[in-house]
C-alpha cells in the first residue's frame, strides 16, 4: 500500500511538471542518457550505436 501511494505521489508530481513546462522530450531525454553512457563509459559506443540504430 506504501509503495503504491509513493507511486501515485510520483505520477501526481510529474503531472505537475509536465503542466508547467518542466519537462523535456523524449529525444532530448535519450541524447542526454546516450551522451552520459558515452562519457562515463566510452567502451559502450558499439552498444550506444545499436540501441541508436533501433530507435
Amino acid at each position: 500500500m506504501q509503495e503504491r501511494l509513493a507511486l501515485l505521489g510520483e505520477l501526481y508530481k510529474a503531472e505537475e511538471q509536465v503542466a508547467s513546462g518542466e519537462c523535456i522530450s523524449n529525444e532530448d531525454a535519450k541524447s542526454r542518457v546516450l551522451s552520459r553512457l558515452l562519457t562515463d563509459f566510452p567502451e559502450s559506443g558499439r552498444i550506444v550505436s545499436e540501441v541508436d540504430a533501433l530507435h
